[in-house]
């Protein structure tokens, strides 16, 4: 399994022993929620309030040193292309 998996498990049996039931099953809804907004087609979404809810922003990943190539111009002209050819323009 994925450790992101894994941490999300431990986490809820965490919740489930020391709030109850009623704990783990509003974290998983609200895991769910935060996970189901995205962007335009073709930027990627950042799930800001998702890693904000889980404590992912509280780590430095690779992206956040070096860039992401999401947000390089060449990417960025893909994108407009890619919604021309989406609006039939």
């Amino acid at each position: 399994k994925e450790r992101r998996e894994r941490e999300m498990e431990s986490r809820l049996r965490d919740l489930t022993a020391q709030q109850g039931l009623a704990a783990a099953m509003r974290y998983q809804a609200d895991h769910k929620l935060l996970s189901q907004f995205h962007r335009l087609p073709g930027l990627p979404s950042s799930f800001a309030g998702l890693d904000n809810y889980t404590g992912a922003d509280m780590s430095l990943r690779f992206e956040d040193w070096l860039g992401e190539p999401e947000t390089s111009p060449q990417y960025l002209a893909n994108f407009h292309a890619t919604m021309e050819r989406k609006l039939g323009m």
